[in-house]
């Protein structure tokens, strides 16, 4: 069932992310063409009296950049200096705010000092914040994760901070550490995710608080207030997209024993897994060996005719099962070539086997890449997709 895009015009951007709040969409839109580029936080819901979308905040800077769901109230998060309501009304939210069921935005505490990457609400309702670093702050940036603290009503530091990644090269075998790029290439936590009170995080990190490595995937335990590091070795359970950068990690989902992480992820030396999706054991041991999870693009061939690598740009859970999507035409196999299953765009996982989602998503006969999904425990029905190459939104049941 798709989206009615009536209210869409040539030029109009929609990307992610995109949540889902009680079969409420919301998305962020950006309108070129009027002063200061318009964007805005946008919804919509099938059976809300009055048809097509609304308007639920409008920014004059700033947008959007991460979204997260608790019951009924939405969370965002972003590089925004106040907002307007659907009324009209200025809110003070400093880069990130939460709106309630009934339309009201609220500022949490004071804001960041610096761009929200990424968020989420844990079982308790304490609020998390990933901060892009690249924006002020020298290393090890103990603020790069961040807890809004509601008896004192200000953010506190979470764990200690996270070392940033020192951009070692991936070559074989490992060349010292390259300099690092600039600042704006390691923006701090890309990606973040929670499971009771357990907040799972990637992104641009090599170490731990209290001194443990972790590249790129960690977890934090609201109780007892600890550590785990998901990927203790760089080498190990890593390639990088190219020889002088980390993996580039857009997303994050915990199903069942596992974690899974999607983005731009290439394997280490000699191995044929990740590609695309890599998945980690909740307890801290590392790496899942699985070549079952790997994506690849076989729509275009690079020149010797072999499949391209996918990148899994979007996660999300429903019930017993975890969807991805992404730049990608198949799930499973070391090459890509005769093994695995055919998915355009999308896939989903149930127990250990992945499934193709009917034809997947084609625009106009051709792969219709996805870059974000979306569901919500409260809305059991739906997951909601948001096509990469136009106005695909849809729904599946």
């Amino acid at each position: 069932m798709g989206v009615p895009p009536e209210y869409f015009a040539d030029g109009d951007t929609i990307r992610g992310p995109i949540a889902d709040v009680n079969g409420t969409l919301y998305i962020v839109f950006e309108r070129f063409g009027q002063p200061g580029a318009y964007k805005a936080l946008l919804s919509w819901n099938e059976f809300r009296s009055g048809s097509g979308w609304v308007t639920n905040a409008t920014f004059a800077n700033g947008a959007v950049q991460a979204m997260a769901v608790r019951g009924t109230t939405l969370y965002i998060g972003g590089d925004f200096q106040g907002l307007y309501d659907a009324l009209g009304n200025f809110v003070n939210a400093n880069n990130v705010a939460s709106l309630t069921q009934n339309g009201v935005w609220f500022p949490i505490g004071t804001g960041t000092p610096s761009p929200v990457s990424a968020i989420t609400v844990d079982s308790a309702q304490r609020v998390y914040v990933g901060l892009d670093q690249s924006v002020g702050g020298t290393p090890p940036y103990v603020n790069m994760l961040q807890v809004f603290d509601t008896t004192s009503q200000q953010w506190q530091p979470v764990g200690g901070g996270l070392q940033v990644d020192d951009y070692g090269s991936a070559s074989c075998p490992p060349n010292p550490p390259n300099p690092p790029p600039p600042a704006a290439d390691h923006p701090g936590i890309t990606a973040m995710t929670s499971v009771g009170t357990d907040i799972y995080i990637a992104g641009f990190f090599k170490q731990l608080g209290d001194g443990t490595i972790a590249y790129h995937v960690a977890k934090w335990r609201g109780s007892p207030q600890s550590w785990v590091s998901l990927a203790p070795s760089t080498y190990r359970d890593w390639c990088s997209f190219t020889v002088d950068t980390t993996p580039l990690i857009s997303s994050i989902a915990v199903f069942g024993s596992s974690v899974f992480v999607g983005g731009s992820i290439l394997p280490p030396c000699n191995v044929t897994y990740p590609v695309g999706l890599a998945e980690f054991s909740t307890n801290g041991v590392g790496l899942v060996a699985s070549n079952t999870n790997n994506l690849w693009n076989t729509y275009n061939l690079d020149p010797s005719g072999l499949p391209t690598y996918g990148t899994g740009d979007g996660l999300c859970v429903l019930h017993c099962a975890m969807y991805v999507t992404g730049r990608f035409t198949k799930i499973g196999s070391s090459d890509g070539v005769g093994r695995g299953i055919s998915a355009l765009g999308i896939g989903r996982k149930i127990n250990t086997s992945w499934l193709a989602i009917s034809g997947g998503l084609t625009l106009e006969g051709n792969p219709g890449f996805a870059s974000a999904v979306a569901s919500d425990s409260n809305d059991p029905n739906n997951v909601y997709v948001l096509a990469l190459h136009d106005l695909a939104l849809g729904t599946q049941p």
